[in-house]
């Protein structure tokens, strides 16, 4: 049994975005970066303080970038133009 996929498993149902990107680069699991970006990207509250300083600077200036674009476009995106936004601005 790989624990290590069933704890990710596990993990993605109960995290919360903000656990995902800092679990995600601390234990190198990519794939839970660009639905954790796109879900706050998307979503209708702004970040909280607390998850501000738990994301850091870096973070907080990249989603607020993005969440901008989003919100200034004249029409609506859709999360798959949305998350190619996320994964170019990401690197």
């Amino acid at each position: 049994m790989d624990y290590r996929r069933l704890a990710i498993a596990r993990l993605a149902q109960l995290a919360s975005p903000v656990d995902r990107i800092l679990l995600g680069r601390r234990y190198d699991i990519p794939e839970w970066l660009g639905t954790a970006y796109l879900e706050l990207c998307t979503r209708d509250d702004a970040l909280s303080y607390e998850e501000g300083v738990r994301l850091g600077m870096h973070d907080v200036i990249l989603l607020s970038d993005i969440r901008q674009s989003v919100r200034g476009a004249r029409v609506t995106m859709q999360d798959k133009n949305i998350a190619i936004l996320i994964e170019r601005r990401l690197g």
